[in-house]
């Protein structure tokens, strides 16, 4: 298969703050959800178009502005599903616009000292980062979801404390054994994970 996607546009550097809203991202949704057929059947894919098809745009994160944005992603187990629901609603309530949002299941987990899956739903949202009251929001959440047995992403956190990691990742001490093992002098550590474990 053809992982290599084409580009179809750039988009443009000159994206002001608070052009990303809910009215905009409305406006897009309803744009994308009405572009495509009821129906449709025998079409082929590549995987990139199908699973990556913000590639077909070079720097499209230029879309959030200067201020940027912050990807959230977590995980919680099926009896915590409502979680989901809540996020979105929660996030609602303070006007931050998601222009990706994806679901997606996971399978069982696997012996992973810092493995992310486990049995369940997982949600990521794109949100611009510059939304009042959003770190306060998202703290509040990353509580909930570990009081019900799930975990916020490491590959793309940038804000969760080290209590919520420590608490919702449980081998975390495993890992630690290891890398104190084959790495004493902590050479090979990076800046996420000196925020995590306060070094």
């Amino acid at each position: 298969m053809d992982y290599d996607i084409k580009a179809l546009t750039t988009a443009p550097n000159l994206f002001p703050s608070g052009l990303l809203n809910r009215f905009t991202v409305k406006t897009f949704n309803e744009a994308w959800f009405r572009k495509h057929p009821k129906l449709k059947y025998g079409e082929s894919q590549n995987i990139g178009q199908f699973f990556y098809p913000l590639d077909g745009i070079n720097n499209w994160n230029r879309i959030y502005g200067p201020s940027g944005f912050i990807q959230y992603q977590f995980v919680v187990p099926d009896k915590a599903s409502y979680l989901i629901k809540k996020t979105l609603e929660n996030l609602r309530n303070i006007s931050a616009p998601s222009f990706l949002t994806v679901l997606k299941r996971f399978g069982e987990k696997n012996p992973g000292y810092l493995s992310f899956p486990i049995a369940g739903w997982t949600l990521a949202i794109d949100i611009p980062s510059n939304i009042k009251n959003l770190n306060q929001e998202l703290s509040n959440l990353d509580k909930e979801i570990v009081s019900e047995g799930g975990r916020i992403y490491l590959a793309k956190d940038s804000r969760q404390s080290p209590e919520i990691f420590r608490e919702s990742y449980q081998r975390l001490d495993d890992w630690l054994e290891v890398k104190r093992e084959l790495d004493p002098y902590e050479i090979f550590m990076s800046d996420s994970f000196r925020r995590l474990l306060k070094i």
